[in-house]
C-alpha cells in the first residue's frame, strides 16, 4: 500500500473534513475553492462544519492535513449518525496512478481496521468532471454509537494529474436519515477544473 494510502485512511476513518485555510471559502449553500479548482453546492437545510463541530462529532481536535470541506445533514451535536460529505485534497507519488488502484488500497485499508464490514460493491471507473475516477458503495457499523447502526458509505477517487480528490458522503443505511438524495444532488453539483 502507499504511504499515502495510510494517511488518507486517517482521515476517512474519521469521517469528517472542514474547510481549512484562505483557499476554500462557503458562502450561502456554495463552497468555492479557487487554489485547487473545486466547488460543489449544499442542500438548503445542511450545514458546512467547522473545526468546533468536528471536535463535537469526532471527539478529537485533530484536524488531518489535506481536508478542503465538510457538511453535515445536522447541526453537530447530533443524538445519532449524522449524514456528513467529505472532500479531501492530496499528491500522489508520481503520474499516472489509476483511481481504481488508490480506491483499493483504501477499501482493504478500511476492511483491516472496521470491526464489522459488509463485502463492498464492486469498484468501477468513472469520469468525475471530465477527470479518470472510480467509485464503490460500502456498508460498516458506526463504533462511536451504542446502537451500532449501519453505516452505507459511497466514496469516489479522482485523479488529476499527480493530485488525488477523495469525495466520502456516509450515513445510516435505512430510517428517517437516510439521505441518498441530497447525496445524489451534491454530487452533481460538484465541479474540478482542469
Amino acid at each position: 500500500m502507499y504511504l499515502w494510502g495510510l494517511r488518507v485512511m486517517m482521515v476517512v476513518g474519521l469521517s469528517l473534513l472542514v474547510a481549512t485555510g484562505e483557499a476554500g471559502a462557503a458562502k450561502d449553500n456554495q463552497y468555492q475553492n479557487g487554489e485547487v479548482g473545486l466547488s460543489l453546492s449544499k442542500p438548503d437545510d445542511w450545514v458546512f462544519m467547522t473545526p468546533e463541530d468536528i471536535g463535537l462529532a469526532a471527539g478529537s481536535d485533530a484536524i488531518p492535513d489535506g481536508m478542503l470541506i465538510a457538511l453535515a445533514r445536522h447541526p453537530e451535536p447530533y443524538p445519532a449518525l449524522n449524514a456528513t460529505v467529505q472532500v479531501m485534497h492530496g499528491q500522489l507519488p508520481y503520474e499516472g496512478v489509476e483511481p481504481e488502484e488508490v480506491l483499493s488500497d483504501i477499501v482493504r485499508s478500511m476492511r483491516m481496521s472496521s470491526p464489522v464490514y459488509e463485502e463492498p460493491e464492486p469498484i468501477h471507473p468513472e469520469r468525475v468532471s471530465g477527470h479518470p475516477a472510480a467509485a464503490v458503495r460500502f456498508v460498516t457499523r458506526s463504533t462511536g454509537t451504542g446502537s451500532s447502526p449501519r453505516v452505507l458509505s459511497r466514496m469516489w477517487v479522482v485523479v488529476r494529474g499527480v493530485e488525488l480528490f477523495i469525495i466520502d458522503m456516509n450515513g445510516p443505511a435505512e430510517g428517517p436519515d437516510l439521505s441518498e438524495a441530497e447525496f445524489s444532488d451534491i454530487f452533481r453539483s460538484l465541479r474540478i477544473k482542469g
